[in-house]
């Protein structure tokens, strides 16, 4: 009877704590987002948007006579007159307008060129020097590892491989995203206790990277769910850029309820406005290991049409 009932009521309570969690997310972006106030972050992420819109008219080939004007009017509204202790975003944002009104610098500037923002000069051949002699060698290696060998990697490659993943696209081009690293195993002990996925191997992962996504960069009810596309393109190219120098790394999720996100945000110092979206682990594995392996579902199972 007891069982019944229970099966019975675990639809409602799961309906009801969706609903809890829906509100607790609709505050946070209420309350954090751009969309309902404008600190200095929020202001410098919406000048990203701005100024991006611009880089895309001088990326065309071929413009339409007044194409941006617009947009540069929006731009240096948002500028002002005479600024002094400018932002990056704004430094950026003063480049890509001054290249706006000189279009005749596109044709002659390089990709290694100081400036900040804008359009360059590229080619087919440039591009394909990222192409890979055999892309299934590097993309079909690449397993979640669950059993490190315990030695800890060093910063310096964990700052690598995020600078590699800043490469990500964005929405606007306005890289929401903000990492946390930690390489304290018993901080980290602490984190995946709570997160719950790491049961087994723990004690093996040296390094972990926690990915949050800044809701200040989103300024509209229609980019509600914008951070966690962003974030998720950002955090696969993590594990990508991670695999490119040789490490290992296991991507732990963070479908938690909010009184196990408090429970984080009590142990590291996450700033308010950051949504945790996932978790990486990372070290390198033993000269010999397992991986889990199951054939991907075939794509013709998956109703695509070539």
């Amino acid at each position: 009877m007891i069982d019944f009932l229970s099966n019975a009521l675990r639809p409602i309570k799961n309906i009801l704590f969706t609903l809890v969690f829906f509100i607790y997310d609709l505050y946070r972006f209420l309350k954090y987002s751009g969309m309902l106030k404008r600190d200095h972050a929020q202001r410098d992420f919406r000048l990203i948007k701005i100024y991006h819109a611009l880089e895309k008219s001088l990326a065309y080939r071929r413009q339409k006579k007044g194409a941006g004007k617009l947009v540069e009017h929006l731009l240096l509204m948002y500028l002002g007159p005479n600024m002094k202790n400018k932002s990056f975003s704004e430094k950026v944002a003063e480049d890509v307008l001054n290249e706006f009104n000189d279009k005749e610098k596109i044709n002659s500037k390089k990709e290694d060129e100081p400036s900040l923002g804008g359009a360059i000069a590229y080619s087919l051949e440039l591009m394909r020097k990222g192409v890979l002699e055999i892309p299934e060698d590097f993309f079909f290696s690449r397993y979640s590892i669950r059993e490190f060998d315990g030695v800890r990697i060093g910063s310096d490659k964990i700052i690598r491989a995020i600078e590699l993943a800043s490469k990500a696209p964005s929405s606007c081009n306005r890289q929401p995203w903000f990492t946390y690293h930690l390489d304290d195993r018993k901080l980290i002990s602490k984190v995946l206790c709570i997160q719950g996925g790491a049961n087994g191997f723990v004690e093996t992962i040296p390094n972990l990277v926690v990915i949050s996504v800044d809701l200040r960069a989103y300024d509209t009810a229609v980019e509600r769910y914008q951070g966690w596309i962003d974030g998720g393109m950002y955090g696969m190219s993590f594990v990508y850029a991670c695999h490119s120098l040789g490490l290992g790394t296991c991507c732990l999720n963070w479908a938690k309820n909010t009184s196990d996100e408090k429970k984080l945000r009590s142990l590291l110092p996450i700033k308010k406005e950051h949504s945790v979206l996932m978790m990486v682990g990372v070290g390198l594995p033993f000269s010999e290991f397992k991986v889990c392996h199951s054939k991907r579902t075939p794509i013709s199972e998956k109703n695509i049409r070539i």
